[in-house]
């Protein structure tokens, strides 16, 4: 059993903004936490992982990313680095933990997790279900995650992407990591929020200021999906499990 990827995280430059869209979008609920830096948590939906929104301290755009839960956050990101990840941050101490972040060898972002996971009790609102990295070569990112993380990949028939079952992730949301489409060099790592209606919320969220990224599609045997990039131009997913 590998890692579970516990939360979630949106940070960039007006969070007061960011709040305002997904609390809209999703009927998240909020509270604020006590630090040097403004932080809000986000009560997670039902079944799905708790998060957080930020700013971000420099200003810069920011990003959209999920934070994996482990022992020992020094240890995690020492091993990230011995495997051709790179230490961007921490160990940091929070309100109930330590954090740490890290980029793969592509680049991406990813956080780390050690501790107590803070919440402000029950659920509300859309859950975050799922989380996505998109890169140039998805093999060898599936192998750098497997190492580190010692998550075990079901590659889907016909496409280059592994699927990290909840039960592989650690009891943590179900993920994927996958190529980029053909002729295009998309990259990215993302959080999917599950939806009854993905052309819906997806119209909503343009309503709101979003951009439309992918519109939806259906999977071959799974499930229905959609990317949009907020009002902040971070790339946030939509989907629509397959019925059980």
């Amino acid at each position: 059993m590998g890692n579970p990827t516990v939360f979630f995280e949106i940070a960039g430059p007006d969070q007061k903004g960011l709040i305002d869209f997904y609390t809209q979008l999703f009927g998240w609920k909020t509270s604020d936490i006590p630090g040097d830096m403004p932080y809000s948590l986000v009560t997670p939906g039902e079944g799905g992982a708790a998060g957080g929104i930020g700013p971000t301290p420099d200003g810069s755009q920011g990003h959209v990313t999920f934070y994996v839960g482990v022992d020992d956050v020094d240890a995690a990101l020492a091993k990230a680095e011995s495997i051709g990840g790179t230490k961007v941050m921490g160990p940091v101490e929070v309100p109930g933990g330590r954090i740490g972040l890290f980029t793969d060898p592509e680049g991406h972002l990813v956080g780390l997790w050690s501790g107590d996971m803070q919440g402000n009790g029950g659920s509300a609102g859309t859950p975050v279900m799922w989380f996505e990295v998109i890169g140039k070569d998805a093999g060898s990112l599936r192998s750098f995650y497997g190492d580190l993380f010692g998550w075990n990949f079901e590659v889907m028939e016909g496409m280059d992407y592994g699927v990290v079952s909840p039960d592989a992730n650690g009891g943590g949301i179900g993920g994927g990591i996958g190529s980029a489409a053909e002729g295009t060099d998309t990259s990215y790592q993302t959080v999917y929020a599950g939806v009854d209606d993905v052309p819906g919320t997806l119209k909503k969220a343009e309503s709101l200021g979003a951009k439309t990224v992918v519109p939806p599609m259906d999977i071959p045997n799974g499930p229905t999906i959609a990317l949009f990039a907020d009002p902040q131009g971070h790339t946030f997913g939509l989907v629509k499990p397959q019925p059980m």
